[in-house]
């Protein structure tokens, strides 16, 4: 069986990190949780959908070993409803600014 083939920019690096999500331009306050990153972007999951094309800022717990910065810029790509028993609502894909 081949191996499936991600058609992607740069590699995914697995990680767990808590995030403070400041939605541009209303200010209003989220808290995520990252799941991978690469140099491009990142994915997480909340318990808020974001519209594709909002621009965010976002406070990590940790440093990303990537970039070494525990702050950054980015925008949604896409957020769509997890289906199932997780306790989060969305998973979100977005790219750095």
């Amino acid at each position: 069986m081949d191996a499936l083939i991600e058609n992607r920019k740069s590699e995914r690096l697995g990680r767990l990190s808590i995030m403070i999500i400041e939605e541009e331009p209303v200010g209003n306050i989220y808290f995520g949780l990252m799941h991978n990153e690469s140099r491009n972007g990142l994915y997480f999951v909340s318990l808020s959908g974001f519209q594709p094309g909002t621009f965010i800022n976002i406070k990590f717990d940790d440093p990303s070993p990537i970039s070494n910065k525990d702050s950054c810029r980015a925008r949604i790509g896409w957020s769509n409803e997890i289906n199932g028993d997780s306790f989060y609502g969305y998973g979100t894909g977005a790219q750095f600014c």
